[in-house]
């Protein structure tokens, strides 16, 4: 993952948990002035902390596709 995606995330985060925007209004914020979105302060734990969670929200994806392929498999192997 890049700073950048991180910054992001963050940003986003900030917006919706501690500043309390719905989806549409910290959209509409980023977009009216990104420069003016306040920037949380983001340490290395933090980072190492979202990273962990998106690599296991990743690991979760690939298991469940990996499931919905196996019984796809098996699925049309029975029906055949």
């Amino acid at each position: 993952y890049q700073r950048q995606d991180v910054v992001l995330i963050r940003q986003i985060k900030s917006l919706l948990y501690e500043q309390g925007y719905t989806i549409g209004g910290a959209r509409q914020k980023m977009s009216d002035d990104p420069n003016e979105v306040a920037r949380p302060s983001i340490n290395s734990s933090e980072i190492k902390s979202l990273v962990r969670d998106l690599e296991d929200v990743i690991r979760r994806i690939y298991a469940s596709a990996r499931f919905f392929e196996l019984f796809i498999v098996i699925h049309f192997s029975i029906c055949d």
